[in-house]
């Protein structure tokens, strides 16, 4: 952990084959904007960025990456990571936010 060392986003995508990587950064320390998102939410009402749906995509890409990993090194594996199947395609605001 780097105190004020700058946050680097990098989102990569396939179109038709072709791949593109998108990066951004940002010197605002992540969990400050988080905490300020939040104080938002409970004393004004604005709504999250991200919502339920949006969290539990990626609740469950962490599943299936866990997932994998734990089959590819032949590790047991349990819970809902163990049943996990498929990502859930997040709605398209979220889409909109990744590009």
């Amino acid at each position: 952990y780097l105190l004020h060392a700058p946050t680097r986003l990098t989102i990569t995508d396939s179109d038709g084959g072709a791949y593109r990587d998108t990066s951004r950064g940002s010197y605002a320390e992540a969990f400050e904007e988080q905490l300020l998102a939040f104080h938002a939410l409970v004393t004004d009402g604005t709504p999250p960025v991200a919502g339920i749906a949006e969290g539990r995509a990626d609740i469950v890409t962490c599943q299936l990456m866990a997932r994998r990993f734990a089959e590819r090194n032949g590790w047991p594996l349990g819970g809902e990571a163990a049943a996990a199947t498929a990502a859930p395609t997040p709605p398209p605001a979220a889409a909109a936010l990744a590009t």
